[in-house]
């Protein structure tokens, strides 16, 4: 599952089809709410992303960091 951590007008100019859009700064709220499983992280520049899988991960989730352009990532 991706994990889209844009914020909300970034996600309105590019989508990612069948993502969970929970913007960093409203994930910790959402956390309980997250599919299980790995997810796939990513935001925009990828500090968003990094500090998201960071915490997921402290929290026990396994995560997969995109720190790339979401089309070079392959998918999950």
């Amino acid at each position: 599952m991706v994990l889209d951590v844009r914020r909300d007008d970034e996600r309105v100019e590019s989508p990612i089809a069948g993502s969970v859009h929970v913007p960093l700064d409203r994930w910790l709220e959402r956390i309980d709410t997250l599919p299980s499983g790995t997810l796939w992280v990513h935001c925009v520049s990828g500090d968003r992303a990094g500090i998201t899988a960071n915490l997921l991960d402290r929290a026990g989730r396994s995560v997969v960091l995109i720190d790339d352009d979401f089309g070079n990532a392959g998918g999950p």
